[in-house]
């Protein structure tokens, strides 16, 4: 987003933007490279929505010429909402997996939920719906992530695991 056309365009339609703050904080992040700082604030914020029904979400932008902060208080069920696409699309990629695996969720010995999403309950609540609770695995969530990437790059041929295989 940082390419001269794309700030070019965004100054062009913050001249003629009828709400003129937002888009100028917006241009802010991009123009002082604070998308990951942002994206820190967010997976914070989603990260506490794991274990309380509401957090306080603060990001500031200190050191530019128009400092600002953006704080609001954010409630697990509108997270949830927000959300609901991509928990329909895990739910749909659960289903391919097991009709393209040809058995039933019954059929399944073991489910093992890694990486931060894991922590997130509407995304457990989802795998507990598809599959016996006894049978779901979790721990060390976000290192089982780079072990498993490991184990495929030792194999002989990790392009099975490819995308591009389908």
């Amino acid at each position: 987003m940082k390419s001269p056309k794309v700030l070019r365009e965004l100054r062009e339609y913050w001249r003629y933007a009828i709400e003129r703050d937002g888009l100028a904080k917006f241009l802010a992040i991009i123009e002082n490279d604070l998308g990951y700082p942002l994206y820190k604030a967010v997976a914070d914020a989603k990260a506490a929505l794991s274990n309380a029904s509401s957090t306080a979400f603060s990001f500031s932008a200190g050191g530019l010429d128009s400092e600002f902060t953006l704080e609001a208080k954010i409630e697990r069920s509108a997270f949830e909402r927000w959300i609901a696409g991509d928990l329909q699309a895990i739910k749909s990629a659960v289903e391919q997996a097991l009709t393209k695996a040809q058995i039933a969720a019954e059929e399944v010995d073991r489910v093992f939920l890694t990486g931060g999403t894991s922590f997130v309950p509407s995304v457990r609540a989802l795998f507990e719906r598809q599959f016996d609770p006894a049978k779901i695995e979790t721990g060390d969530q976000l290192e089982s992530i780079a072990y498993g990437l490991a184990l495929i790059a030792a194999l002989e041929d990790p392009s099975v695991w490819s995308s591009s295989n389908k």
